[in-house]
């Protein structure tokens, strides 16, 4: 009788652990639906659809991942329209081609204005169309700045008079409108706008603008109802830009390392994590934009681009390469479809009469276009995409896996403890972006410890794979070296392989079960 009840009341247990479960689902699906604040403010319904595929950029070649370096190259009397620098011009071949030749391929306007200065426009889409590369105006007249609710933005009339008479859509290489850089919520009915008459009277030019990092200050968000939550404010945030601006791309910058004492043995170690004090970043917030922005690009299947930073603008002092590359290379993991970098060229204004040559406003390359160290850090950062791009923008995350003891704070619903028939990574600590590629498996393998050399690492599979392909530019550069015409080394019927990096570095193995 006893054993009856006993079993009754484990099956009751049960039961209900089966309604709580289905109810944390549905709970779960309401929430990734219509993310709330803690103080009950919901964000609205979205009526952006989900697109079939994702977007494909008709001023890139197929499958070729966007790598776009802020700030772009300047023209003369740079800086604050109302108070220029007497900078020179240097939008010029030189500096174009040693852009290029970074491996970035795609410029955005800033300082050379469309409606204010069109022939330095005009010279640099012709610069850019002669070399390849894709290019964001900044028109003035589509500009979408803050009117802080006490004029209304332009009509959508006024814009769509405005872009008819573009002179450059002319050019093939013109990409699109970069209309402003970290707006506010009080911009997003201006971009709606604007978003709605380029796609009315252009094929495949976007709308470009990059959103504040989850670190800023709440009040720079100018939300109609801000949630106490500075979390809670930031996803509302995005999303809210998603549902009024509905945007092919989303793009949106975070500076791991402004505030990580790089000298420790184990900066990233997740038991010595940076707080956030006075709007300094940390890893747990990294790893939650990353996942927050994964989630929106998963669930309307919109790529998103992550802009790193490749100096350290509060200190005036680079980032190393390990940095640097560690920051590419997780955004890649965790499922970017695009990179930017901020600063390639140092940020020019006029305050002082040569104030754009200031050795502190450091940027990938020098106030007068000379490369430091860092262009080519990034050029070989950038060479190593260009080597997994075409894979990586045609395969769906799934999720990530870390091995070793150095661990990142993941987000459980990003947390894979195991994917395909990858069994272990053993020679160090990693942090591996898993995807679907096609109906094979994919891991894009990164060395997780930052100040780390140069590391033998070994995958271990759970049987034997009939075929692993691995893709990096070490590997590249080596067949390049003896003669062998592919981008990576191959084999067949084998249970584990082996392969080097260095701190920050990856490799991708795309696995055929």
């Amino acid at each position: 009788m006893q054993a009856r009840i006993n079993n009754r009341s484990e099956q009751m247990t049960k039961i209900k652990r089966c309604y709580y479960l289905i109810l944390m689902a549905v709970l779960c699906l309401s929430f990734a639906l219509f993310p709330c604040s803690s103080n009950g403010a919901t964000v609205q319904e979205l009526t952006l659809a989900r697109r079939d595929k994702q977007i494909t950029y008709d001023f890139l070649d197929e499958n070729e991942m966007p790598i776009l370096g802020y700030v772009g190259i300047p023209n003369a009397n740079a800086g604050d329209a109302g108070n220029p620098a007497e900078n020179p011009s240097f939008i010029n071949r030189a500096n174009f081609e040693r852009y290029k030749d970074a491996g970035f391929n795609i410029l955005s306007g800033l300082y050379e204005r469309a409606s204010l200065s069109d022939p330095d426009v005009h010279k640099a889409l012709t610069l850019a169309e002669d070399l390849g590369l894709a290019y964001f105006v900044n028109d003035m007249s589509l500009r979408c700045e803050s009117y802080a609710g006490t004029v209304e933005s332009p009509s959508e009339e006024s814009y769509s008079e405005t872009l008819k008479n573009a002179w450059y859509l002319d050019y093939d290489a013109f990409a699109g409108l970069a209309v402003k850089d970290e707006p506010s919520a009080q911009d997003f009915d201006g971009m709606a706008k604007v978003n709605k008459v380029l796609k009315e009277q252009t094929d495949g030019k976007i709308l470009y603008t990059n959103l504040f990092p989850s670190y800023v200050e709440t009040y720079r968000l100018y939300l109609d109802q801000t949630p106490a939550d500075p979390w809670d404010a930031y996803v509302q945030y995005a999303y809210e830009f998603l549902n009024k601006v509905q945007p092919d791309v989303i793009a949106y910058d975070y500076y791991v390392f402004m505030n990580i004492d790089s000298t420790l043995e184990n900066p990233l170690a997740s038991s010595n994590p940076v707080d956030i004090v006075a709007g300094e970043v940390n890893l747990q917030e990294y790893i939650k934009s990353l996942s927050l922005f994964r989630k929106i690009s998963l669930d309307y299947n919109i790529p998103y681009w992550v802009t790193v930073a490749s100096y350290n603008h509060r200190h005036g002092e680079l980032f190393t390469a390990k940095q640097t590359a560690w920051t590419v290379n997780t955004s890649l993991a965790y499922g970017a479809k695009g990179i930017q970098y901020y600063t390639y060229w140092p940020s020019i204004d006029g305050t002082t009469m040569e104030s754009w040559q200031v050795p502190s406003r450091a940027g990938i390359v020098s106030a007068n276009g000379t490369p430091h160290d860092t262009y080519y850090q990034v050029k070989e950062i950038n060479e190593n995409i260009k080597i997994v791009d075409e894979i990586l923008m045609n395969s769906t995350s799934k999720g990530v896996i870390q091995f070793g003891k150095q661990t990142l704070p993941l987000v459980a619903e990003d947390t894979l403890y195991g994917y395909g028939l990858l069994g272990n990574v053993t020679g160090g600590d990693t942090f591996v972006g898993c995807f679907d590629y096609n109906g094979k498996d994919v891991y894009y393998i990164v060395n997780n410890s930052v100040n780390a050399g140069r590391s033998t690492f070994k995958a271990d599979f759970l049987t034997n794979v009939s075929n692993v392909k691995l893709y990096n530019l070490d590997i590249a550069q080596y067949n390049e070296e003896h003669g062998i015409d592919q981008d990576f080394l191959e084999y067949n019927d084998i249970s584990s392989v082996g392969f080097n990096l260095s701190g920050g570095d990856a490799i991708l193995l795309e696995v055929t079960r």
